[in-house]
């Protein structure tokens, strides 16, 4: 087993917490909104596909989303959170309060809405993946983003699924306490998602800085 730094650690268990039980979460949220169980009968539907296919036109889904929603199989368990947060924020915004402060501005830190948390949940997915250099947390930004994911998952979870809070909470906790190494499959998984996401990132930045040289070069 290779050893691994307290900040690594940090970042592993809040990161696999997240991306575990947030995921959970959002499947609670869907079926919700839509009032069942069945989302790929509901993603399959004619009036759903024709949503699904103006939402790639207008660069709200990639092309690569919109084949994991569009195909008459659909799997679920390739929809990760930023997808889902979309697929949410378009199909059922009608059924979901708006946030005070409107669904592109950051939430006002007393707004616990529903729309207000979802907004939160995908901000919180692109400062632990998205734009962070390094896979590390220190100790005081540990417990300050576990506290506030905590805290979200925990209201969404009361407001869609009120019976399961409980164990919710107990399962949250016991992430804590993971075994965190870079031999856990999990681990791995986590940290290749990470590499991958940073290299696409640093990728679209040269694309950028090329065009802009061409454009005042």
């Amino acid at each position: 087993m290779c050893e691994m730094s307290e900040e690594r650690t940090c970042y592993i268990r809040t990161s696999l917490m997240f991306h575990d039980l947030t995921r959970e979460v959002l499947f609670k949220v869907f079926k919700c909104l839509i009032k069942s169980d069945d989302i790929t009968g509901f993603l399959s539907s004619l009036e759903q596909q024709n949503k699904l296919r103006e939402l790639l036109k207008s660069n709200v889904l990639n092309v690569h989303d919109f084949n994991l929603v569009s195909g008459q199989v659909l799997n679920l368990e390739r929809f990760d959170i930023s997808l889902l947060v979309r697929l949410i924020l378009n199909l059922c915004k009608d059924k979901i309060p708006k946030p005070q402060h409107g669904w592109k501005t950051k939430p006002h830190p007393k707004d616990e809405s529903l729309g207000a948390d979802l907004r939160r949940l995908r901000d919180v997915r692109n400062k632990i993946i998205g734009h962070r250099a390094i896979a590390k947390l220190s100790e005081a930004e540990y417990e300050k983003t576990w506290a506030k994911i905590k805290a979200i998952l925990l209201r969404v979870v009361e407001l869609v699924d009120s019976k399961s809070s409980e164990n919710f909470e107990r399962r949250i906790n016991e992430y804590r306490r993971l075994n965190v190494d870079t031999e856990n499959a999990d681990v791995k998984r986590l940290l290749d998602e990470f590499l991958n996401y940073n290299k696409e990132i640093d990728d679209i930045q040269e694309k950028v800085e090329k065009l802009s040289r061409r454009s005042y070069g």
